[in-house]
This record gives structure tokens, C-alpha cells and sequence, in this order.
């Protein structure tokens, strides 16, 4: 009790001192930008200066004043891993100036004003981070430099990305209609987990006195912030699974990819599904180590993968197949008990949501129904095969056909009446009796017809977001063109241009590469089929499988029910690059174990021969620090290699 008292007095003084230097280091970071303002620097290239000038000089009197019990002894070191742990700060500082000086012209006239604002806004963030990396006991805690990387790269991209004004497909309206009574209205984009980022985003902008586009440009952070959770979430999904040389890499290409599509900069519900889908494949990969003790870490996980799964199952109905793939994973990996709780929480969460849905839309559209665009959809997927052969006795089909002679192949807001409707469609619920009757009429066809749509749609990469213009979509704002970017608002045109043309380069050779990553995913999952340990008591289905299973199912489910679209592979991503991930450790792994047995299958593992390059650390290319991973990737490839376990023991000692 009293080294805890004095732990937090102790904390409490550092935090003084430190608020105390940072004062200082406003008058050095104020004095600084009038300096260079005064040589004729620009506001915003000047307040970098001096935010570098102060970050020197507060570090120096942290160093010996704050935290000077726990100070480094190599100062350089210390100097880099404070400016870098401060960056974060530091960020929240210049960005506060900035948003400031572009809103406010009391500030613009007076920048000292959003110098001391910044820095308030950044001197907590500062001080634990500080005290945590950078000086201290706690400085053994190792900054995650990928996390950092994955943090700078979305923050460059998105204040150089312009942003799209044109809300597509009633995202961003649905936060319009999460409470009141809209009777007739239409419900075709469901009220799910987008409306509440939306929703929140309106609430920031009303508590800032922003605009509507301000409002836009607050969603946006928001997107661009659930879109790194993803791609950290892809890395910890890689570490969990081990494959953790990897992890970092890939994590930043799947960010690179998502960026370059243009996705945080439009308002679709995939930058809320591709992060739900992240954070469900996190929790599935760590959940094996807690389920055997159970605890109140087993629960916390397994109420928040509910939660996550029924919102993911309220915005794109596709992921209800997660509850049985999920089950089928941890089968034989899991107590059996445990997998019962489990997926009856995932399950019990799921049809909660979905009967809340349900009476929720009762009270506001006077329906029972989770959306109003099932009849739609279903449509999208019959079009191309509902003709006359299939659809000739029926009224409801001929009459249509009487106001257009060539209705096969029409999307149904081609379809008279055309274009979209504010109260309910009426097309809804004759193009659902008609897609009915197609299906049970022909059900060959139509599997046929989504099997050909699965296979020339599955290699294509998702087509870039937002670069259409206003025809067709709401345009709240009457623009013509795109809202500047951050950059540009804050004066940095030829930055913006950089990040596009950059975003540009990244997009085609992610274009380029993708379908060969499919290719690549398919003939590993192949591979994996065929080497598949069936000894008893194995588990039914590998990660990898899992994965696969996933991927393929349900962008074929989503492609069969509805109309081909690239975009659909985008929620999905993360699977997609923690596979490609897989796939290229299993290989590799197969490369250097094979050349371990044929060094092996070369030489008498008891000679002098071999304990002389043993004591050289050197067995062929592969050196004795490595011989304990080879043995263990020898013993997961399987019973082939088993003849040399032997030979690969001589290399440990």
C-alpha cells in the first residue's frame, strides 16, 4: 500500500516537472516560429521548425530534471527515441495548430494561440509515452517500430488524399434514421454498424461547429483510423499465428493495398467491415491459449467477438458463416466445452442484434425487416438467365416486359420506373417473387451462373473507390469535383500530388499482383490439402484452410445472390493477406528444410567432416543458431522428413 502511494506521488511530481518543462518549451517553440516567420518562413513549414527546436530543448531539461534518476547514457539514442516516441504527440500537437489556423482567423492572426492549444493537446500523450519508452525502469518496454510505420504511412496518405463528396449506396445517410419514425421510407442500405461511425463522426463535428464538409473530412480521419486498426490487427494476427518474420512486411503492403483503392477517402461500409473482420480474426487466432483456462480473458474475448460478429452480420450478411467455420477451427484445438460457450455467445449475440434490427426498423419504417433490398439483390443474381423461357407465364414479368422489351440483363434500377426511390420501391417485392421463381425453376443455371461469376470475378482486384463523379449518387454538397485534401487546404498542393502519384503506382501493381497472390493462395491451400496430418485426434481443418474457406465461400455466396462486383473482396482483405503471408512461409519453409536434408543426405552426420563444420557454426548455408527452428518446422511438414530428425539434432548441440 505505501509503495503504491508513493509510486503515484512519485508519478504525480514527474508529471509537474514535466508539465513545467513543457511550459519552457512553449516559450522555446513560440520565440522559435516568430523567428522564422520573421526570415520569411510560411506558418505551417515554420511551425515544424520550432516544434523541432522546442522537442530538443524539452528533452535536455527531461533528461536532467524530470527523469534524472533514469536517464540513458548514450544521449543520442535517447534524443532519437524521444523525438520518435513524441511523435505521436507531436502529431496531435501540429495537427491541432493547424485545423485551428485553417478555421479560426483569430488564430491565423495570432498563431502563438494555436501553438499553446497544440501544445496542451499533446502534453499527456507526450508525458506517458516518455515516461514509458523513453526514460525510466519502464523504458525495457520495446517500441513496436511496425505499429509506428503503419501509423506515419496512413497519416501521410490521408492528409495528401483528396476526399469524394458523393456518398454512394445510403451509408452515410443511415445515421439519419438511427432513431425517429420515417414511415414508407426505403430501408435498401441497412441501419448497421456504419450509421454509429457516422453518427459519431456528426457528433465531432457538431461539438467542433463544423460544416458539412467539415463533417466529411472528420469521417474520414475516422475511416482512415479504422483502417490502420485493420492492418495492425493483420499483424498481430500474423505474430499469434507465428509467423511473425513476416508479419510486419505484410502488414504494411495490406495497408499500402487499402489505401492506394481509395476506401478511407469515400463513404462505403467496407472501411467499418474490413476493420470488424480484422479484429474477429485477431481474437480467433489468440483464443486457443485462453480457452483451456477460461478466466475472465476467455469471456471479454468471447463477448467482444460476439458483439464484433453481429454487427459484421447486420452490415454484409455473409459473415454468419463465421459462427460454423469457427467452430469447425477450434475443434480438437479447444476444449469442447469452451467451443459451446464460445459459439453460443457468437450465435446468442448474432440473433440479438438481428431481432433488434427487426423491431427497431418496425418502429421506424413501420416494417418488419432488416433491409428493404433483399428482392434487389436477389435480382442482381438471376438478370443474366430471367427470360422468357424461365419467366413466360408470369404477369407480374410481363408487365414489366411491356414497358421494356429487353429486360433481361438489366440491373433493377434500370428497370421501370428507373433510378432509386426515397419511400419504399415498388419494384422490391415483384423483382423478389420473379428471382424466386428463377431459382426454383432453374436452379442449375443459376449455380451455374454464380460459379461463372466466382470464377472471372475472383481474380480481379477491387476497383478504385470514389473516382466516379456525382451522377447517380446524393451530393449534399452540389459539387462538381473533389474536396481538396488536407494538405491543400493547409497549402501543400505539390504535397497532395506527390501522394496521389505515389497511391496511383501502389494501386497498379497492386492490380498487377493480385490475381497472381490468388493463384499463389490457391495452389498452397492444394499443397496443404494433399500433406494434410489425418493421424487421429489431428484437427479437422488447418488455419490456412480456415482462412481459405472463409475467402472463397463467401465472396462465391455474395457473387451468386447478387450482382459481380470487385468491391466485395475488399471486407475480406485481411484474410487474404494473412494467406499470402502463409503461403509464402510454408514455401519457404519447404526451400530451407529441403536443403537441410540434401546437405544432410550428403555427408555421415558422425564424421569429422561434419563435427569440423558443426564447430565452424555452419552446415552448408544454414548455421547451428538456426537448427532448433529448421527441427521444429520439420516436425509441422510432416512425416517426410522424419528420417532426417536424427542428422537435424546434431546440429543443436
Amino acid at each position: 500500500m505505501i509503495s503504491a502511494v508513493s509510486a503515484a506521488m512519485r508519478t504525480r511530481a514527474q508529471f509537474l516537472r514535466f508539465a513545467l518543462v513543457g511550459c519552457a518549451g512553449f516559450l522555446v517553440d513560440a520565440g522559435a516560429l516568430n523567428v522564422v516567420l520573421l526570415l520569411g518562413a510560411d506558418r505551417y513549414a515554420g511551425r515544424v521548425v520550432s516544434y523541432l527546436a522546442a522537442a530538443t530543448f524539452t528533452w535536455a531539461l527531461n533528461r536532467n530534471y524530470t527523469f534524472r534518476a533514469e536517464r540513458d547514457t548514450k544521449r543520442i539514442r535517447e534524443w532519437a527515441r524521444f523525438l520518435a516516441t513524441n511523435a505521436v504527440g507531436g502529431l496531435i500537437n501540429w495537427t491541432t495548430y493547424a485545423v485551428l489556423v485553417a478555421v479560426s482567423p483569430t488564430v491565423f492572426a495570432h498563431p502563438v494561440l494555436g501553438v499553446a492549444a497544440g501544445s496542451l493537446a499533446g502534453l499527456v500523450v507526450n508525458f506517458m509515452l516518455s515516461r514509458r519508452f523513453v526514460f525510466g525502469a519502464q523504458k525495457s518496454y520495446r517500441i513496436d517500430w511496425t505499429i509506428v510505420t503503419l501509423t506515419l504511412i496512413t497519416c501521410a496518405v490521408m492528409l495528401g488524399s483528396k476526399v469524394n463528396p458523393w456518398p454512394r449506396d445510403g451509408w452515410f445517410e443511415t445515421q439519419y434514421f438511427l432513431v425517429g419514425h420515417f414511415p414508407g421510407y426505403d430501408n435498401y442500405t441497412p441501419i448497421a454498424a456504419p450509421a454509429l461511425l457516422y453518427r459519431l463522426g456528426h457528433v465531432i463535428a457538431d461539438g467542433m461547429r463544423l460544416d458539412l464538409a467539415g463533417e466529411f473530412y472528420v469521417a474520414v480521419v475516422l475511416q482512415n483510423l479504422l483502417v490502420l486498426l485493420s492492418a495492425c490487427f493483420v499483424y498481430l494476427t500474423l505474430k499469434a499465428i507465428r509467423v511473425s518474420a513476416l508479419a510486419g512486411p505484410v502488414a504494411v503492403g495490406f495497408l499500402l493495398c487499402v489505401l492506394s483503392t481509395g476506401l478511407p477517402q469515400t463513404f462505403y461500409s467496407e472501411s467499418m467491415v474490413i476493420f470488424l473482420m480484422s479484429a474477429v480474426v485477431l481474437i480467433v487466432a489468440v483464443m486457443p491459449q485462453h480457452a483451456e483456462t477460461g478466466g475472465a480473458r476467455f469471456w471479454a474475448l468471447t463477448l467482444t467477438c460476439g458483439v464484433l460478429v453481429g454487427f459484421l452480420v447486420l452490415t454484409r450478411m455473409t459473415p454468419i458463416f463465421l459462427i460454423p467455420a469457427i467452430a469447425l477451427l477450434f475443434f480438437r484445438r479447444v476444449p469442447v466445452r469452451r467451443i459451446a460457450q464460445f459459439t453460443g455467445v457468437l450465435s446468442g449475440m448474432t440473433l440479438l442484434f438481428l431481432a433488434s434490427t427487426v423491431l427497431a426498423n418496425h418502429a421506424r419504417f413501420g416494417r418488419y425487416e432488416l433491409t428493404n433490398s433483399s428482392g434487389r439483390h436477389l435480382w442482381q443474381g438471376v438478370m443474366e438467365i430471367a427470360g422468357d423461357d424461365l419467366l413466360g407465364d408470369s404477369a407480374d414479368y410481363q408487365q414489366l416486359k411491356a414497358l421494356n422489351p429487353r429486360i433481361q440483363g438489366l440491373n433493377w434500377w434500370e428497370i421501370p420506373p428507373a433510378g432509386l426511390a426515397t419511400m419504399a420501391d415498388p419494384r422490391e417485392p415483384v423483382l423478389a417473387s420473379l428471382s424466386k421463381q428463377v431459382i426454383r425453376k432453374a436452379p442449375g443455371r443459376y449455380l451455374a451462373q454464380g460459379a461463372k461469376k466466382f470464377v472471372t470475378t475472383i481474380g480481379v482486384a477491387p476497383y478504385h473507390f470514389g473516382t466516379g463523379g456525382p451522377e447517380g449518387h446524393s451530393n449534399p454538397l452540389h459539387r462538381t469535383d473533389l474536396l481538396p485534401s488536407l494538405a491543400s487546404a493547409m497549402h501543400g498542393d505539390v504535397y497532395t500530388r506527390m501522394v496521389g502519384g505515389v497511391m496511383r503506382r501502389v494501386y497498379i501493381a497492386f492490380g498487377w499482383g493480385y490475381p497472381l497472390s490468388i493463384l499463389a493462395i490457391a495452389i498452397t491451400w492444394l499443397a496443404l490439402a494433399f500433406r494434410r496430418d489425418r493421424a487421429a485426434g489431428a484437427p479437422v481443418i488447418s488455419y490456412f484452410s480456415f482462412f481459405a474457406v472463409l475467402f472463397f465461400g463467401t465472396l462465391w455466396f455474395s457473387w451468386q445472390v447478387e450482382i459481380q462486383n470487385s468491391r466485395n473482396v475488399v471486407p475480406y482483405l485481411p484474410l487474404w493477406a494473412i494467406m499470402l503471408a502463409m503461403a509464402a512461409a510454408y514455401w519457404w519453409s519447404i526451400a530451407r528444410t529441403s536443403r537441410v536434408v540434401n546437405h544432410a543426405d550428403a555427408v555421415d552426420p558422425g564424421s569429422a567432416d561434419v563435427q569440423s563444420l558443426v564447430e565452424q557454426r555452419k552446415v552448408g548455408a544454414i548455421s547451428r543458431r538456426d537448427a532448433p527452428e529448421l527441427m521444429a518446422e520439420a516436425q509441422v511438414l510432416g512425416g517426410v522428413f522424419a528420417r532426417h530428425a536424427k542428422r537435424l539434432r546434431q546440429f543443436e548441440t
